[in-house]
């Protein structure tokens, strides 16, 4: 003790006793020891002392060293728990913050599919749509080249198959990028959810800590608690700094940040499309339909009118077949009479020289046989006449016939084209009602115009049905579809 003490720097070595010099050379022998014996008797007092003082000064350092270091224990006990208080603090917020953009992420990957099946209904549902418009300006193309014009029902079937067209790739590519993007909201969600994890294992760490005391049953409670988080990825030594920590976290919270605004965009643009997309399928439905009853309307009038004119050039040209008739029964009347005047005159040229004379039965004969050819060059040439405009009459005749063969064509065409819209939209609402399962009221636009299309093929049947055409003159749904149609679309779409 006496060397560690003498050894330690902090404590001044302690000098050796000093004895006053005496003279012994002047004493007598006995006092000479006598002075020995008391100067030795006071050293060892005085060393005594010292020892005694030194002791007490190792005493007093020890007790306020021991009390410093008490101190100090506590203050970097203290400090050590207020870390970790804040440590466990900040990781709760944390955890609080990725917990809840989690549950935003989720949320609003819920609702990104639903606006995703949305648009995948929407999607096969323009299919058959598309389809109809296909066929509708295949048909159309079928006509005769004097009905193929770009009329107002060609303009409308264009646009509307354009739209539905774009439509169908605008919701193709839309229901891609949805799926797309849905993928990256899972795996940022499995990010987040690993991330909570972590922190949840380490505040059950952090508060195993600040419950860590030296007991017993804390000690087999954090041997729990390590048994638990076995499984964990430890280091043996951190380093990874804390603003890189936490900026970690933040960082993982900007971009499930910036992909949920991503995903609100998306699923704004995906209503914005099935909105606009349901806008323009009624304005394009109703532009086709109000087309066809017109053309429909401007057909069967036209039709009309030429069965009309139809109907008056026939019973012109019968006029002019029976006035042929009279004309050629004129020239074969007269002939007889020209033969026997002409008979006449000859005979009478075969007189005498002497009986030759100019009388009055001669000029009577030059009359009548003037008169005669005079009328036979007027039926002549009237039956020429009659023969040019019969023939004008007959062509004429013939195109108004090619022409109301044309129009019937047209009218077959345009007939089929609102029936398969009239079949479609039963199907469609055939379809609707066994998938909801409860009766819905149609709307009163598809209602009207379904009620205008059985209105309008009624009149189209009874026009095409009281007259008569070639069989060759009408399309069959066969003939239509086994006619290969060489249009845009139809190359574009494959058909």
């Amino acid at each position: 003790m006496e060397e560690s003490l003498l050894a330690s720097p902090s404590l001044p070595t302690p000098r050796p006793p000093t004895t006053p010099r005496t003279n012994t050379t002047t004493l007598p022998r006995s006092r000479r020891h006598s002075l020995q014996w008391e100067q030795k008797t006071r050293s060892l007092i005085q060393q005594s002392t010292t020892i005694q003082e030194r002791a007490d000064n190792v005493l007093q350092q020890s007790i306020t060293s021991k009390r410093i270091e008490q101190r100090m224990q506590r203050d970097q006990d203290k400090r050590v728990t207020q870390m970790i208080k804040q440590k466990v603090h900040d990781t709760s917020i944390l955890q609080k913050k990725l917990q809840t953009q989690l549950d935003s992420l989720t949320n609003e990957l819920r609702r990104l599919e639903l606006a995703k099946e949305k648009a995948q209904v929407k999607l096969d549902e323009r299919t058959h749509p598309l389809q109809i418009a296909e066929g509708r300006l295949q048909m159309r193309a079928q006509q005769p080249t004097s009905e193929v014009a770009n009329d107002v029902v060609e303009r409308a079937l264009q646009v509307e198959w354009t739209d539905l067209k774009c439509a169908v790739d605008q919701l193709d590519s839309i229901v891609h990028a949805a799926e797309l993007h849905t993928s990256r909201i899972n795996a940022m969600r499995e990010i987040l959810q690993q991330d909570i994890e972590d922190k949840e294992a380490s505040l059950k760490l952090d508060q195993a800590c600040l419950r860590v005391s030296p007991t017993k049953q804390n000690a087999q409670s954090m041997n729990m608690v390590l048994e638990a988080a076995k499984d964990k990825t430890r280091m043996k030594k951190s380093c990874i700094l804390p603003d890189l920590w936490k900026k970690g976290s933040l960082q993982e919270l900007e971009d499930a940040a910036e992909i949920e605004r991503t995903a609100i965009k998306m699923r704004k643009v995906i209503n914005k499309m099935l909105k606009h997309i349901e806008e323009s399928n009624v304005t394009n439905n109703s532009n086709v339909n109000e087309a066809l009853h017109a053309k429909l309307k401007l057909t069967t009038a036209l039709h009309t009118r030429l069965t009309a004119r139809l109907s008056a050039v026939e019973t012109e040209l019968q006029k002019l077949n029976d006035e042929k008739l009279q004309l050629e029964e004129e020239l074969k009347t007269i002939a007889g009479p020209l033969e026997v005047v002409q008979q006449r005159i000859s005979l009478r040229n075969m007189r005498p020289g002497r009986e030759a004379v100019r009388d009055g039965v001669e000029e009577a004969l030059e009359s009548q046989l003037a008169q005669l050819q005079e009328s036979l060059a007027t039926y002549k040439r009237n039956l020429s006449l009659v023969d040019s405009e019969r023939n004008r009459m007959l062509s004429l005749k013939a195109q108004i016939e090619q022409e109301m063969e044309n129009k019937a064509v047209s009218l077959k065409v345009h007939t089929k084209c609102l029936d398969m819209d009239s079949k479609a939209l039963k199907a469609a609402l055939g379809d609707s009602e066994s998938t909801i399962g409860k009766k819905k009221k149609a709307p009163a636009r598809s209602s009207d115009a379904a009620k205008r299309n059985a209105v309008f093929l009624q009149q189209a049947i009874t026009a095409l049905s009281h007259t008569r055409f070639p069989r060759a003159c009408f399309l069959t749904q066969r003939d239509l579809g086994a006619t290969q149609l060489q249009t845009p679309c139809a190359r574009k779409m494959g058909w």
